[in-house]
């Protein structure tokens, strides 16, 4: 656990959490004993999924406390439960600036919750489609922060809204653009301003920039520090990018399974772990020094050609007198595709990737160009799942369901749920 006294800071945690556990499922007397041996965070007898496992931790105001572990170790369970999207079974947790630290926030009512992610709180999601109203301006998503917090001022909501805007370099010409529009990169920027737009005494930021690239993940990176730094305020970071966390954290919280298998500063984290599991974890960063394998074009065959490709988005203007403009996303961009060949596009966010593929596969509305495609069914795996996956169907009947579309599926599954 990390404390004052370990550190040697004498003033009180923005943020204290004690014993903090979520379990799906009710549990049975094996799992539920103090040293239960559980496989991974599953219990073997009575299938529990221990998420989250008796974790404590402090963060201090200006302090930046990282969250790192692979996929499944709890990160973003944890970060659920402190930000109560998700109800903890046990725990104590408590934040100074909502009321001196002397209520557990746990056991307060949905009333004073949602008051404190609008004011205290702030976050920044991994998806921005947790976070941003898709259909809304970019203004308008910031605007709905203030007014959640009882802010109705107009005037000095697009005041703040713009000058939040500029600061993480969304140009002022686009804050009447709904964020659908927007890169990934820029979709986290606007959900970065609405975070910190009421000062929050803390941000839970939950792997910001694992879809970005690495210029554009610098830049967020870079924007959360200085916003650290010029707010005082504390950070809870969430990533599995032991780098980025380096880079960044003041703290190191290491998770494996829901539990914390070891915390420390982040130095003496990366210089000198005394976990096997961290030790491992740091081993496995993969070397950019790696022998580079050439990879040569196996056939003459084409399986698609793209020719003179453009797409491009409509201003779309509230006045009736102004001319809609085209805000081109990629011009003119030709290429060959081979059998057995891998082509990558590769480039910043922003720069045209998305709405290359979508165009390809006709789901763009305005494009010009050609695309010839010389085989059946050309599939997309999307970069989200939350735009491809249904979250109310079963697994099963998500992967039935290319098969159903194609009228292919065996009757005997057709009414599989």
């Amino acid at each position: 656990m990390l404390d004052a006294q370990r550190f040697g800071v004498d003033e009180e945690p923005c943020l204290s959490v004690r014993h903090l556990s979520k379990r799906f499922g009710a549990g049975c007397p094996h799992c539920l004993a103090p040293a239960a041996q559980l496989e991974r965070n599953v219990c073997p007898r009575c299938g529990t999924v221990h998420a989250v496992r008796d974790v404590s931790l402090d963060v201090f105001p200006a302090e930046i406390v990282g969250i790192v572990g692979e996929s499944g170790s709890g990160k973003s369970s944890l970060m659920k439960c402190l930000f109560f999207d998700e109800e903890a079974t046990e725990g104590d947790v408590r934040a100074r600036p909502f009321d001196g630290g002397a209520a557990n926030l746990l056991q307060l009512s949905p009333q004073h919750q949602r008051a404190i992610r609008n004011t205290v709180f702030g976050m920044v999601y991994q998806n921005p489609y947790l976070g941003l109203r898709m259909d809304f301006s970019s203004l308008s998503n910031i605007a709905e922060q203030m007014i959640a917090a009882g802010n109705r001022n107009v005037g000095a909501m697009r005041v703040r809204g713009e000058e939040l805007l500029a600061r993480v370099n969304i140009p002022l010409s686009r804050e009447a653009e709904p964020p659908r529009n927007f890169s990934g990169g820029m979709q986290q920027r606007v959900m970065i301003a609405m975070a910190v737009i009421l000062h929050p005494d803390l941000i839970i930021a939950d792997e910001p920039t694992t879809a970005l690239d690495v210029t554009i993940q610098t830049q967020i990176v870079e924007l959360l520090k200085d916003i650290n730094k010029s707010e005082q305020n504390a950070m809870l970071f969430i990533t599995h990018d032991l780098n980025l966390a380096r880079r960044i954290c003041h703290k190191v919280v290491v998770m494996k399974d829901g539990v914390v298998v070891e915390a420390d500063e982040t130095e003496k984290i990366f210089m000198h772990p005394k976990e096997v599991y961290t030790r491992n974890l740091i081993e496995a960063v993969p070397s950019r020094l790696k022998p580079r394998v050439s990879v040569k074009k196996e056939s003459n065959t084409t399986v698609l050609t793209v020719k003179d490709l453009s797409v491009y988005y409509e201003d779309r203007s509230n006045s009736i007198f102004k001319k809609k403009e085209k805000q081109y996303a990629v011009e003119h961009v030709s290429f060959d595709v081979y059998e057995g060949e891998s082509l990558g596009l590769v480039g910043e966010s922003g720069c045209g990737k998305t709405s290359l593929s979508k165009a390809i596969l006709g789901m763009q509305e305005h494009m010009s160009g050609e695309v010839s495609c010389h085989v059946s069914r050309p599939q997309m795996i999307f970069q989200d799942p939350y735009s491809s996956l249904n979250p109310s169907k079963t697994i099963g009947w998500l992967l039935m369901e290319p098969l159903r579309a194609a009228g292919i599926l065996d009757k005997k599954y057709q009414n599989y749920s």
